[in-house]
């Protein structure tokens, strides 16, 4: 049987970065790829529990589920928990691209451990400290989560300027690894600032594009969990 990956993006740039990773790892698996900006507009602007982004995913998801997706991976961070909420309510095994992220930064820190968190968008900020806190809670530790806004790397990644954003990444990432208190992980909440996942750090550094598409490969069973 045809099993399908479809991978719900708010900006298009992610769509080469997939695609990318799809040939390396799970090139057997059909891949879909939908860029759907106006997602991420909505819950800028009227936040992520909004009925008008409940609406707009609804919609987006019954037109993957027509097409024939076995799964979904949302690659948004500020919209993560609406999608895997709206793939619920359509039936349509979904999840969010940094969840297994998560799932790790709690694993490689010690219960009570301090977690930095690195986003380019404010509006990503508390829905991904909530994941963190809520990967926390389901094993049943403690954690402390320290959020960094990276000003500027938003709007140099949408500009095509992925040297510039990476290096304003490191910076930051340069910054926290001499921090006191020192982090014990530091976690890039965002796909767009995954070109700084291999920038020299002596702390557990983790990113969540790959981790999320083996996940949900692993979902659509196409890929061992």
């Amino acid at each position: 049987m045809s099993r399908t990956l479809a991978l719900l993006h708010t900006a298009a740039l992610h769509e080469a970065r997939f695609a990318a990773l799809h040939a390396a790892h799970c090139a057997p698996l059909s891949l879909r790829q939908y860029s759907h900006p106006e997602l991420l507009d909505i819950a800028r602007e009227s936040g992520v529990d909004a009925p008008a982004l409940r609406a707009a995913l609804a919609d987006c998801i019954a037109t993957i589920t027509a097409d024939g997706a076995t799964a979904l991976l949302c690659t948004c961070s500020t919209i993560g928990a609406a999608a895997e909420a709206a793939g619920a309510d359509a039936d349509l095994p979904s999840l969010r691209v940094d969840r297994p992220m998560a799932a790790a930064a709690v694993a490689a820190v010690p219960s009570g451990g301090r977690i930095a968190l690195l986003a380019s968008l404010e509006s990503t900020l508390e829905p991904s400290a909530a994941l963190l806190r809520e990967e926390a809670a389901r094993g049943g530790r403690s954690l402390h989560v320290d959020s960094y806004l990276l000003p500027g790397v938003f709007a140099a990644a949408m500009a095509g300027d992925a040297a510039g954003a990476r290096r304003r990444v490191g910076a930051a990432i340069d910054g926290l690894s001499s921090a006191r208190p020192r982090p014990d992980a530091l976690v890039l909440a965002q796909v767009s600032l995954a070109d700084a996942a291999d920038w020299p750090c002596a702390l557990p550094l983790l990113s969540s594009p790959l981790s999320g598409l083996r996940a949900a490969a692993a979902l659509c069973g196409s890929l061992p969990s």
